[in-house]
């Protein structure tokens, strides 16, 4: 989780500050503190039908709280294409910035791929991961989630490598087979 999600973070933030936590750290600060500025869940979602992503979804979580619901690899991809061939801003520096310095680096391809300084490609992903077997969680969700978008693309020629991992299968701690696939499956990512 993120920088800002943790007790005693600090509690005041810029918007790139929030992004860059957002994207490099899996943290959920930046969706509830930015989502009520453009009408919440509903806002974002009109937001997203009205860029062309007929699958992608937020979910309201109550509490001020808002939560990835359902995408596609397809329009994860696309929204990954977007961000770096859409127009330059501030903003999108920094988000591509977070995506190619990733701070999660135990799951998804970034695990096995290292990127030296002088490297001749860039790896830009957002992996996250959801084990769904923390009782404790206030957003509960059935089953557990494995997912990694992303791409390697040269320096010289900008020859891209697009892709989009994801997975779901009931809880691990139920015992199910597919929940113990799933819970391998991020292992081996």
């Amino acid at each position: 989780s993120g920088s800002y999600d943790q007790a005693g973070a600090a509690t005041t933030a810029t918007i790139g500050e929030l992004l860059k936590d957002m994207l490099g750290r899996s943290g959920n600060t930046a969706i509830r503190v930015l989502a009520p500025h453009v009408d919440g869940a509903e806002g974002v979602n009109d937001h997203l039908a009205r860029s062309g992503y007929d699958a992608t979804r937020v979910v309201d979580a109550g509490n001020q709280a808002i939560i990835l619901g359902e995408t596609t690899p397809f329009e994860a991809v696309q929204m990954l294409r977007q961000l770096y061939e859409g127009e330059e801003s501030e903003l999108a520096t920094i988000a591509r910035r977070a995506l190619e310095q990733n701070e999660i680096s135990n799951t998804g391809i970034r695990r096995h791929v290292k990127v030296a300084d002088d490297a001749p490609y860039i790896v830009a992903n957002k992996s996250g991961d959801y084990p769904g077997d923390d009782p404790d969680d206030p957003y509960p969700v059935p089953y557990a989630v494995v997912h990694d978008v992303g791409f390697i693309q040269t320096n010289e020629s900008q020859q891209r490598i697009e892709y989009a991992i994801m997975t779901r299968a009931p809880r691990y701690n139920n015992g199910s087979k597919k929940g113990r696939l799933a819970h391998e499956l991020a292992e081996q990512t």
